[in-house]
């Protein structure tokens, strides 16, 4: 599930830059597998999962209606870099992720990858600044320099899947 909420991020970034040809120009990765940052390329990092408590009236309401689990809500942290020599590229890339969720904080089903479809209402994707000692952890575990980079907490709310009547 946690790739297809990236996934999803991925297919709307690309919807973005239409100009791109190609969907190899974007890197999806997670805090395990990135051991440096890919050459020209927006990565998209997905560092932290968080579990988002509910609101204690929506706990509630699940709780009156059968006793059965509240759904599973999450908090994802993303790093948004381009890694390039080129600072200026660097910029404007960044400056078009930064227009583009901006523009439009919730994405739905259109952009969401097929796994997802039944499970997820909508993402909602929202800028964020991390303190500098999260910033130090996540460059060094990087194990490269601190680079120009966008920070974003992604809110998703998973509904299971109705059991089927007997």
């Amino acid at each position: 599930m946690l790739f297809e909420i990236s996934d999803s991020l991925r297919n709307y970034l690309i919807s973005v830059f239409p100009e791109v040809e190609g969907d190899g120009w974007i890197e999806v990765m997670s805090g395990a597998s990135a051991a440096g940052l890919p050459a020209e390329k927006l990565t998209l990092l997905l560092y932290a999962v968080h579990e988002a408590p509910l609101q204690r009236s929506e706990f509630k309401a699940v709780v009156e209606r059968e006793a059965k689990l509240p759904p599973l809500a999450l908090k994802l942290h993303y790093m948004i870099t381009f890694n390039s020599m080129d600072d200026e590229e660097t910029q404007r890339r960044l400056a078009r992720v930064l227009d583009a969720f901006h523009e439009r904080p919730l994405l739905g089903p259109e952009f969401f990858d097929p796994a997802l479809t039944d499970r997820l209402a909508n993402l909602a994707i929202q800028l964020r600044s991390p303190t500098a000692e999260e910033l130090n952890h996540l460059w060094t575990a990087l194990k490269v320099g601190m680079r120009l980079a966008l920070y974003y907490e992604v809110n998703a709310t998973l509904v299971k899947e109705e059991e089927e009547e007997a």
